[in-house]
């Protein structure tokens, strides 16, 4: 065997990452290296035990053929995937299989992952490939034909995963940690980047995939792992003392998009092995509410610049609070973001033999890197987005930028701005940054030189596509003497002072507004006006600042227009400037109560368990769901149905139907449980359809994942129904951010009514004869 013969783990391909990695290297065999953690090896021993307890009682698994404390051989099977559609004599092995399984389950203690992705159909049947236990809860539980065959295909329409693949990473553990994690059930989706989704391609997705994805915490029991990679971040390059990375992030996997390959991670799910041991705002691994909107504001402003950035796509809230820079208490949320690539220079900085696989091609990887570096950095200082933190672990191995927790949007270029603490000012910016192309080439062993000149090159020619922008020119007639003489104008400082209150900074303003009076200036150029240059002076200008404004008027003539010119503000959102989004997030939503806060933010959801009917009852109107008026003259708790979700019901129902709608009128088991039923019309059990059944229908004991309800509706409209419109109003119904099943899915049933008033066309339809389907 490779391994055996001491070949490098870290250089095989790894195809899975959990508790182990899987490597297909060797010939008809199949290897899996638990980690570098007891939790990891002590779950691979678990799984080999479990393994051979298959292959004794006879269970179509591969044959085990060697087991080690780090190590599980297996024989390699070749088969096909298992689809949606199965034929019946396939549906029937596989059904087969899962009741023999559910026995064996049932009588060993254990729960094994029976999912299709776990299955293979061979010439000899079906094999189960992982003998491991599985933690999570069982999505194939019936034992009947028709109701496995319902499970079959909702697991296709909704998988654990979809398409998510585990992150490509050694073995061995030397490039990350296993960071044990669990279920927060207190966490919500609080936003989804539906333009994201949509242009990646993902718009089937339901919501609570994306849920799934968010809702890690370390806090909680662990379930299983995720890994979070080992960087260096720190300003000084300290590889012992610096900060390191991930403190609070772990790798979720990869996806194939539309826009091709993407990695995902998880931002905010509490301290990992890897938490910086005393770093304020960063130990407990977490990040604030307010602080996760800034950064999704600014993704969602860079990804529209163009800028290639990771974006999020979801936020969720958590049960979890922490303490941000603002030295304030504040509920947490977790995001999910989304790159086209997660590998930073901190890896390389922190692990230089992994250079070896760029130093393949090191020109081109060179090359590539201090390009796009040099690009983004140039775009963004004309444009006047600054603060970059210029550190390893904030740019990736193709040069682009990974980290925006610090970017600030200016209208004018203010060298003197401070930034990250005080340590930094804007006009040090591209120095900085030049430090990370010399970086990147001393760990290949290239020339720092060559690296420097490569990326000053492309920082000029990023500041000319940044002008372009603005002046409305053609960005493939690069002028680098214009761009010099750009940042030479622009570096003049004036006789105001520009203030930014939250940061507590007064910085002299500019002599020449160049993005503010953009328009004006080109209108001016047109009709050969005497001295353009007074429409952009603030104050008196010397004459030393006007000889330079009319060389650099003398240049932008010169270049050729494709399009009117734009101001700053037109061109960059103005709501994004530092001091307005600062007094958005901190200033104007500072919580009287945090628990007030919390509960219309982050969690009015009980939390899940059984409870009795009284229980029920009080907490969900501690947490503020609705007690409505009924038919019958008495007030009931729907619980669950918060004011927010009510509201965004009504909305989305209105959007829809318009005027078509005459109400709605809820029902059903999340008003009222069985005990508390059967007390009050005891009738229903034994002359109505509730006789002959067992938990299914009535059943609200709280929010149980196995004995939790949906909220049903009876929605009543003017004139005639269709499908189409009743899978429209099902759609707009999953949307409105509800936690548990709402309506019909994948049509929600609406009812033609002629009754204006919605207790009367309830009535008036109670009151027809019509068939009821049981069970």
């Amino acid at each position: 065997m490779a391994a055996r013969r001491g070949a490098k783990i870290d250089l095989l391909p790894v195809i899975a990452i959990g508790a182990t990695g899987e490597v297909r290297r060797d010939g008809r065999r199949a290897i899996k290296f638990a980690h570098a953690d007891p939790e990891a090896r002590k779950r691979l021993k678990h799984e080999a035990q479990t393994h051979a307890l298959l292959e004794r009682a006879g269970f179509p698994v591969p044959r085990l053929l060697a087991s080690s404390p780090r190590t599980l051989t297996r024989e390699w099977i070749d088969g096909r995937a298992l689809t949606a559609k199965l034929s019946a004599r396939i549906e029937a092995q596989v059904f087969a299989l899962r009741i023999r399984l559910l026995d064996f389950e049932a009588t060993n203690g254990l729960r094994f992952d029976f999912s299709p992705s776990n299955l293979l159909h061979t010439r000899r049947g079906i094999v189960l490939l992982d003998g491991g236990v599985r933690i999570a809860a069982p999505r194939f539980t019936s034992r009947t034909l028709s109701g496995f065959r319902r499970e079959w295909r909702a697991w296709f329409r909704n998988p654990p995963r979809a398409r998510l693949v585990p992150p490509r990473l050694p073995p061995s553990g030397k490039f990350h940690v296993e960071t044990p994690v669990g279920v927060d059930r207190r966490a919500r989706l609080a936003w989804l980047n539906e333009p994201l989704i949509k242009r990646l391609g993902l718009s089937h997705w339901p919501r609570e995939l994306f849920l799934e994805l968010a809702h890690w915490s370390t806090d909680a029991s662990p379930t299983t792992t995720r890994p979070s990679t080992r960087y260096t971040d720190g300003v000084g390059m300290d590889l012992e003392r610096g900060p390191r990375g991930d403190g609070r992030v772990i790798q979720l996997g990869e996806l194939d998009t539309r826009q091709g390959r993407r990695h995902l991670s998880a931002k905010g799910i509490g301290a990992t092995p890897l938490a910086w041991k005393g770093r304020a705002f960063h130990e407990d691994g977490r990040v604030s509410f307010p602080r996760t909107l800034w950064e999704v504001t600014v993704a969602d402003e860079l990804a529209r610049l163009g800028f290639d950035t990771p974006e999020y796509l979801c936020v969720a809230t958590s049960s979890a609070t922490t303490v941000d820079n603002t030295k304030k208490k504040w509920p947490a949320a977790v995001g999910v973001r989304i790159a086209s690539s997660a590998w930073r220079l901190g890896h390389l900085r922190r692990f230089p033999e992994l250079a070896s696989v760029l130093r393949l091609d090191s020109r081109r990887a060179l090359n590539t890197f201090c390009d796009n570096l040099g690009h983004d950095i140039g775009r963004a200082d004309a444009l006047q987005i600054h603060c970059f933190n210029a550190t390893p672990g904030n740019v990736r191995l193709d040069g682009h930028l990974i980290d925006y927790s610090t970017v600030r949007f200016m209208r004018h270029h203010l060298p003197h701005f401070r930034f990250l603490e005080g340590a930094w000012t804007i006009n040090r910016t591209r120095a900085v940054w030049s430090q990370q192309a010399m970086l990147f080439a001393e760990l290949l062993g290239a020339s720092r030189k060559r690296a420097l000149h490569r990326f000053l090159r492309a920082y000029h020619r990023g500041v000319f596509a940044g002008l372009a922008q603005i002046f409305g020119l053609d960005p493939r007639h690069f002028d680098e003497r214009f761009t010099r003489l750009t940042l030479e104008l622009r570096a003049l400082r004036g006789d105001d002072e520009i203030r930014f209150e939250f940061f507590d900074q007064r910085v002299p303003g500019p002599r020449f507004d160049l993005f503010g009076k953009a328009p004006e200036l080109m209108r001016a150029l047109q009709r050969n006006h005497a001295a353009p240059w007074k429409i952009l002076v603030r104050g008196r200008a010397g004459d030393d600042d006007i000889e330079l404004a009319t060389r650099w008027i003398d240049a932008l003539k010169r270049l050729r227009t494709t399009r009117p010119a734009r101001r700053w503000n037109e061109l960059i959102r103005p709501f994004l400037e530092p001091e307005k989004l600062a007094s958005l997030l901190y200033g104007r939503t500072k919580p009287r109560s945090l628990e007030a806060w919390k509960s219309k933010i982050a969690n009015a959801a009980l939390p899940e368990g059984h409870y009795t009917y009284a229980r029920a009852r009080e907490l969900a109107l501690e947490r503020g769901h609705l007690e409505l008026d009924t038919l019958g003259g008495r007030r009931e708790v729907v619980v669950g149905l918060t004011q927010v979700i009510s509201v965004n019901i009504a909305r989305a129902l209105r959007r829809t139907l318009g005027k078509r709608l005459v109400g709605v009128v809820v029902h059903g088991s999340r008003v009222i449980d069985r005990r508390e039923l059967k007390r009050r019309e005891p009738k229903l059990f034994t002359e109505g359809d509730l006789r002959n059944r067992g938990r299914d229908g009535v059943r609200e004991f709280g929010p149980s994942r196995e004995c939790s309800s949906d909220l049903d509706l009876k929605i009543f409209i003017r004139g005639k129904t269709n499908e189409a419109l009743e899978r429209r109003v099902s759609k707009a119904l999953q949307s409105v951010g509800a936690w548990f099943p709402l309506g019909g899915t994948p049509r929600q049933r609406l009812i033609p009514s002629r009754h204006g008033d919605v207790t009367r066309a309830f009535r008036a339809w109670n009151g027809e004869p019509r068939f009821r389907e049981l069970g």
